[in-house]
């Protein structure tokens, strides 16, 4: 629908006719003028005009929202984490969908050592093991063993304290022990890109 201002011969003007029996009441009509003749008549500012306006308005957001339904009905979604895919979940006869998920600021490795490591040695953990293109830290606990009930059995995760340290060198990672035995060996955490 297409509104059209009105265009008189003469904007805005009124008559205005005494109300018989009354000393200040009035009627008012409009004295514009011509409408025709290069002038316009408008379109009429009443009940029918908006009502036929709203049913336009339905009528186009109706047939708009049915058209954009049917592009995105889904038949399955997947989500991918860039390394692997999950499983599709089936929706409807339409269109497969994958969603990524936002990648995590570092991909991780759990490197599990078991053996005892002594005093003035050096364990090594190669880029070839691990897979990550750029190592930026590691985080190292030491293994705990317990032999007997209580407190007492957790003695034997090391011997004296404990002096070591982290270098990554060339994106291999090394524990290196300066004071102390590690006997069951250590847990490592590490991460990256």
């Amino acid at each position: 629908m297409e509104f059209k201002d009105r265009n008189a011969q003469y904007p805005g003007r009124v008559k205005l006719v005494k109300v018989a029996g009354s000393e200040d009441l009035y009627d008012m009509t409009l004295a514009e003028g011509s409408v025709s003749g290069g002038y316009s008549a408008g379109t009429p500012l009443n009940a029918e005009t908006f009502n036929k306006m709203l049913k336009d308005i339905s009528a186009e957001t109706d047939t708009k929202i049915s058209k954009e339904t049917e592009k995105v009905r889904l038949n399955s979604i997947r989500l991918y984490d860039g390394v692997n895919y999950g499983a599709k979940s089936y929706l409807s006869n339409g269109k497969d969908m994958t969603v990524n998920l936002p990648k995590s600021r570092y991909n991780f490795y759990f490197w599990q050592y078991s053996s005892k490591v002594s005093e003035d040695s050096v364990v090594t953990l190669l880029k070839s093991q691990h897979g990550l293109s750029k190592v930026k830290g590691a985080v190292l606990v030491p293994k705990s063993h317990t032999t007997g009930g209580g407190l007492g059995g957790y003695n034997n995760f090391a011997e004296d304290n404990l002096k070591y340290g982290i270098l990554i060198s060339n994106n291999n990672v090394y524990v290196a022990l300066d004071v102390g035995v590690m006997k069951k060996g250590f847990y490592c955490l590490v991460y990256g890109e």
